[in-house]
C-alpha cells in the first residue's frame, strides 16, 4: 500500500510538471546605457512556490522609483527585456504559445502588459508594435511591454507581475543580460534626459560555505616527567669507610684485652 501511494505521488508530479525547489532570488542593478549613465533600475525575479515547494512560476518586480532614484518625481517604464540560459531557451516555444492572460498574472498596475515576444536569441531592441519602445541593444530572448508611451496607461515608476509556468527558475537569468525602457524622466538628479535605454545582469546572492564549525585550538600539553627510579643501596663515601674501619679496629683492640684479662 505504501508503495503505491509513493507511486501516486510520483506519477502527480511528473504529470503536472512540477519539481520541488528551494525559493530563489536573483537581482539585476540597471544604469542608463546611453545617456553617460546616472539613471537606474532594479529588477527583480524570485521563484514563485506552492504549498509543497513545488516550482509553479516567478514573480517579477520592475522599479525605478525612489530610493532606486532618489529624487524621481515622475517616470514611466514601457518595455523590459530578458536573456535565459540554454534550459530557459528550451521553454520558450511554450511561452510563446500560453495566452497573455493565463501567463501573466497578479499584474500591478492591472492591464499594465500589453504584450509579450518570445524567440531564443532573435528578439531585436525595437519588437513591438510601438517602434519607439526599445532597448540599448539586441537581440534577446524574450521581452514583455509593460504600460503605453504618454499618460494613457498612467505614468507606472514600479510594476509587478507573475508569470505562471512549471518548471521556470531564477537559476535561468543568473548572469544573463536585462534591459529596460523608461521615458516621462523628471526629477532625476544628475540626469537631465527625458528618457532612457538601460543595462544590466541578473545576479543570484553569493552562498556561504557550509563549513563545519572549527575547534578551538587547545594550549599545548606540558609533558609528564620521567618517574624516579627507586634508590638503591647507596655506596659508603671514603669518610664513612675511615669511621666504620676505626670502629671495627677499636673493637678489636677492646676484644683482645678482654682476651688478655682471663688468661
Amino acid at each position: 500500500m505504501k508503495k503505491t501511494l509513493l507511486s501516486l505521488a510520483f506519477a502527480a508530479v511528473c504529470a503536472g510538471g512540477l519539481t520541488t525547489a528551494m525559493a530563489g532570488t536573483v537581482t539585476a542593478t540597471l544604469e542608463d546605457n546611453t545617456n553617460d549613465g546616472g539613471f537606474f533600475a532594479t529588477v527583480t525575479i524570485s521563484d514563485l512556490l506552492n504549498a509543497t515547494n513545488q516550482n509553479i512560476g516567478l514573480t517579477f518586480v520592475l522599479d525605478i522609483a525612489p530610493p532606486v532614484n532618489t529624487t524621481l518625481t515622475k517616470g514611466d517604464i514601457l518595455g523590459v527585456w530578458f536573456d535565459v540560459n540554454s534550459d530557459g531557451e528550451a521553454l520558450l516555444p511554450s511561452l510563446s504559445s500560453t495566452g497573455l492572460s493565463a501567463l501573466f498574472t497578479n499584474v500591478d498596475p492591472v492591464g499594465t502588459i500589453q504584450q509579450a515576444v518570445f524567440r531564443a536569441n532573435s528578439v531585436s531592441n525595437k519588437p513591438f508594435e510601438d517602434k519607439d519602445i526599445k532597448a540599448p541593444e539586441g537581440n534577446f530572448d524574450f521581452a514583455i511591454q509593460v504600460g503605453q508611451r504618454g499618460n494613457g496607461g498612467g505614468f507606472n515608476q514600479t510594476v509587478s507581475f507573475d508569470m505562471m509556468y512549471a518548471g521556470l527558475s531564477t537559476s535561468m537569468f543568473n548572469d544573463q543580460r536585462v534591459a529596460m525602457r523608461v521615458q516621462s524622466i523628471e526629477g532625476a538628479t544628475g540626469f537631465n534626459e527625458g528618457s532612457s535605454k538601460l543595462l544590466g545582469e541578473g545576479e543570484l546572492p553569493p552562498t556561504t560555505p557550509n563549513n563545519p564549525p572549527t575547534t578551538p585550538d587547545e594550549p599545548p600539553t606540558t609533558p609528564d616527567e620521567p618517574p624516579v627510579p627507586p634508590a638503591e643501596n647507596e655506596v659508603p663515601l671514603p669518610s664513612t669507610l675511615l669511621l666504620l674501619g676505626a670502629g671495627l679496629l677499636g673493637m678489636g683492640a677492646s676484644f683482645r684485652r678482654r682476651l688478655h684479662k682471663t688468661a
